[in-house]
């Protein structure tokens, strides 16, 4: 996804009521070694289902073509 950024994403998905985080996560040195602008990430924890799995799976994959498509 290297064409995306990490804000759109996060901004698509929770348009479709799955949240993630995406900025630095206070690691911009890291990112700027790396030539990283900007990661996205889901965080998982004890309540998630595999149930939310998919449907997270499911939204990012329409996310992904969507700005694929009109970016």
């Amino acid at each position: 996804m290297d064409a995306l950024h990490a804000n759109d994403i996060a901004a698509l998905l929770d348009s479709a009521g799955v949240c993630i985080r995406s900025g630095h996560h206070c690691t911009q040195s890291l990112h700027r070694h790396y030539g990283l602008a900007s990661p996205a990430r889901a965080s998982l924890g004890f309540t998630t289902t595999p149930e939310k799995l998919d449907r997270f799976a499911e939204a990012l994959e329409g996310t992904i073509g969507f700005l694929r498509e009109h970016s």
